[in-house]
């Protein structure tokens, strides 16, 4: 089990039934939700609270305070959220994905798509609770076998309310073929973007061990993503393990921040934190929100970093990727700078990653790997261009000189790169 999934709880031919008793004739017309612009997905850089919010998981969602907390450790969408506590995120400013697992048991019912979306329809909660739902979840980690009842998903809730993310998140990298069904795990990813038709991609890859190493395959796992989502115009989400559990480590500042910086560098478009809530299971430990509740030392570095990220966030959104690439000691299989990349050398080990704008603009993302050192960091550039940093604290363009020049452990920072000026 790659992470605690929610389970369906009703057969289908019961659920089937009670539900298709229960509607009012005319069902999908009532309840379809008009489109409007974009949906909010598009258009915010999502932080994302996993949990399944549900006390036989944690405890800890008895907490008057969990929605508040989750707002304040600098979370702007709660997952997966009950229908009774829907409100309760409204009130705590934050956004829902709504948690129904009679959406999923009905995308497996074997009825006509016409039923399947007047069904969808009437589930989808009164107009009032809507205004804080920006998805509704689906499934975790399906399978081959899990692709048609998830398009299914995806097509019913597009059909009935457009604007709504259908929230599906994938196995990860290192699951074997004969797990997820699919010959390589490129092709398990081209088939979950492309053939369900899932909005954009997440699969976690928990990478930082207990024993100091770096797991297999993590830089593999980013290109793949990256280069799929690519090819189909769908942006891809980065998952930071916040709890540690199994063989994983408890996270440092700065193994916070490289895994999301290190994300970030590949184009990765939104973050989910598994979890914000930890779950009395075994040895996971130290979340944010620990399992009676309270607030860890997770917490405050999760808020402080989550805070830098949402500045930066409107800004990333706009950009492509154009290219990643290493300095110092690269990964085994991975790029060393080219003649084409707008960075030509550094003097420490970091991953960079080149973006343009709409206007063709030219943006670098710089993220120290190093998890113990600080460094100066002051790329060569080839065309003699001069640097702006974006300012993760005020989000304003700041000129990148003198003491803005060093890069914490983990840390990474958003470069703009602008002509040089001209001698008077």
């Amino acid at each position: 089990m790659f992470k605690m999934r929610a389970k369906g709880i009703f057969p289908i031919c019961m659920f089937t039934a009670q539900l298709l008793s229960s509607m009012p004739t005319g069902a999908q017309e009532d309840k379809t939700v008009a489109s409007s612009d974009k949906p909010w997905v598009e258009t915010h850089f999502p932080i994302i609270a996993w949990n399944i919010l549900n006390p036989t998981h944690s405890p800890a969602v008895k907490s008057e305070s969990l929605y508040r907390d989750l707002a304040e450790a600098g979370y702007n969408v709660a997952g997966f959220v009950p229908r009774e506590d829907l409100h309760r995120a409204k009130a705590a400013g934050i956004k829902a994905i709504l948690y129904d697992p009679m959406f999923w048991e009905m995308a497996k019912a074997p009825v006509t798509p016409i039923v399947r979306n007047q069904m969808y329809a009437g589930l989808l909660p009164d107009p009032a609770s809507l205004e804080s739902v920006v998805g509704i979840y689906i499934v975790d980690e399906p399978t081959a076998a899990a692709f048609e009842p998830a398009r299914n998903a995806v097509q019913s809730l597009g059909a009935v309310a457009p604007n709504l993310w259908p929230f599906i998140t994938f196995l990860p990298y290192y699951a074997e073929p004969k797990l997820h069904g699919f010959p390589d795990y490129a092709s398990y990813v081209q088939a979950g973007t492309a053939d369900v038709g899932a909005w954009n991609f997440s699969g976690c890859f928990y990478g930082l061990m207990e024993d100091g190493t770096l797991r297999d395959g993590y830089w593999s796992h980013l290109r793949t993503l990256r280069e799929v989502t690519l090819k189909n115009h769908k942006p891809f989400y980065h998952f930071v393990l916040t709890t540690p559990h199994f063989k994983h480590r408890e996270p440092s500042d700065a193994d916070l921040a490289f895994t999301m910086f290190t994300g970030l560098s590949y184009g990765a478009k939104g973050l989910l934190h598994f979890t914000a809530c930890a779950p009395p299971t075994g040895n996971y430990r130290l979340a944010p929100i620990d399992q009676f509740g309270r607030k860890t030392s997770t917490f405050d570095l999760v808020q402080n970093l989550n805070q830098k990220i949402s500045t930066l966030g409107p800004t990333l959104l706009g950009l492509k990727s154009q290219r990643v690439y290493f300095t110092g000691q690269a990964p085994a299989g991975e790029n060393p700078p080219s003649k084409e990349s707008f960075v030509k050398a550094l003097d420490f080990d970091a991953v960079i990653g080149d973006f343009t704008d709409e206007k063709g603009g030219r943006y670098v993302l710089i993220t120290n790997t190093n998890h113990f050192k600080s460094q100066r960091c002051d790329p060569t550039l080839a065309d003699g261009s001069r640097l702006e940093l974006l300012c993760p604290y005020t989000g304003q363009w700041k000129p990148y000189e003198g003491e803005q020049m060093w890069l914490a452990p983990g840390h990474g920072v958003l470069l703009r790169l602008l002509p040089k000026k001209l001698d008077p």
